[in-house]
């Protein structure tokens, strides 16, 4: 699991409406940069002597690594609408328990490479970028354009090539192609109503494997000043072009908020064929940190998830259970606290986070791939940007 972020083309597109820059000088100078530094560590340890909570070692029961990440962005001003953003990450290892515990097919990775158009009623960005859509994630060799016809309608069209994974807490990923040389295709059509009300329908298609298509409406109010409530629900059905059968997941969440304290309840189906190939860029519905069976044929989750923040301090707790399928029911149990400090660096814009994670995961009638674990992980995140 990973904590998220900021897209490079919601980068681009944050800056579309504001004044340009007179001449190509003027918008490099007037780029945004920043990045960010990781130290993050993190140990398994199975209650059973027999191990297999180890997938790359299997005869030991534990594993663990650290890793350091550094990350660098840089993203022009526009010029006659245009402009181009950068940036790369590089992974190293800092210890592991077992060889191979950390592993990563590249130590750096050129994760943004693209240019962009930015106007009031249409952006594009093509070539490496990060993408985060409802089944889409992770950064893309892609080409994506958003369609603006009225101010609370965005319709996002995107072809992606290749994909590879970025993050500061888990290792790099180098861009693979998706699907041969075939790709896929996305439409994504994102409607936000002055009352609340959101509505998302989504249509995936990749030639030769399979189509996913469905869409999310959401509902979120304020009663007053310090109190929310909402709710979101998705439908996604797959149609397989192979072997593999179709597949359908439904979820649906209540979500409600008072003075820095906020819950969610959550449900999510998967139909008696499985999901299909609806997660194959990526998803945007487990919330769990293991998730060890969430997708699986025929299983039912409930979560409950509780979060407080209170000035620097935050806290968060899910617990939830996955069952069904002939699979070994699954209750899992997360907890994150973390503290963050601002301006660590007088005329910096910068933060240092840290962040403390405990994940409890119980299998009833284990099996060699899903059994009785604890997971513990530390985060220390220092951020900058440009002012």
């Amino acid at each position: 699991m990973k904590f998220k972020k900021s897209t490079a083309l919601a980068l681009l597109m944050a800056t579309a409406l504001f004044a340009q820059s007179s001449s190509i000088q003027e918008a490099l100078i007037n780029g945004k940069w920043g990045g960010d530094a990781y130290i993050y560590n993190r140990y398994t340890d199975c209650y059973n002597d027999d191990g297999y909570c180890n997938y790359v070692n299997p005869n030991n029961k534990a594993s663990g690594y650290g890793q350091g990440s550094l990350n660098l962005y840089y993203s022009s001003d526009l010029f006659y609408g245009f402009n181009f953003s950068v940036g790369t990450r590089f992974n190293y290892q800092i210890w592991e328990k077992t060889k191979n515990d950390f592993h990563q097919n590249t130590d750096i990775l050129l994760h943004t490479a693209n240019i962009g158009y930015m106007s009031e009623y249409f952006d594009a960005a093509i070539g490496y970028q990060e993408i985060d859509l409802e089944w889409i994630g992770d950064y893309h060799q892609a080409a994506v354009a958003v369609v603006k016809p009225l101010s609370n309608l965005a319709i996002t069209l995107a072809y992606t090539k290749e994909k590879g994974e970025a993050a500061g807490d888990d290792p790099l990923v180098k861009f693979d192609k998706f699907n041969d040389n075939k790709g896929g295709f996305v439409a994504d059509a994102k409607y936000t109503s002055d009352f609340g009300l959101n509505v998302n329908p989504f249509y995936y298609y990749a030639p030769d494997i399979a189509s996913w298509y469905g869409a999310r409406a959401s509902y979120d109010t304020m009663i007053n000043d310090k109190t929310s409530i909402g709710g979101s629900a998705v439908y996604t059905v797959s149609n397989e072009d192979i072997s593999v059968k179709d597949g359908a997941v439904s979820f649906a969440e209540l979500r409600g908020g008072f003075d820095g304290l906020n819950m969610r309840l959550g449900y999510i189906k998967i139909d008696k064929n499985g999901i299909g190939s609806i997660n194959t860029l990526g998803d945007s519905i487990d919330p769990f940190w293991n998730g060890d069976i969430v997708y699986k044929p025929d299983v039912n989750t409930v979560y409950l998830k509780g979060a407080y923040t209170f000035d620097a301090w935050s806290i968060s707790a899910l617990i939830g259970e996955s069952k069904g399928g002939g699979q070994p029911d699954v209750q899992e149990f997360n907890l994150i606290g973390g503290y963050k400090f601002n301006n660590v660096f007088n005329g910096v814009d910068d933060s240092l986070r840290i962040n403390l994670v405990f994940v409890n995961s119980n299998a009833d009638n284990e099996t060699p791939y899903i059994r009785d674990h604890s997971k513990y992980a530390c985060y220390f995140v220092y951020s900058f940007k440009g002012k």
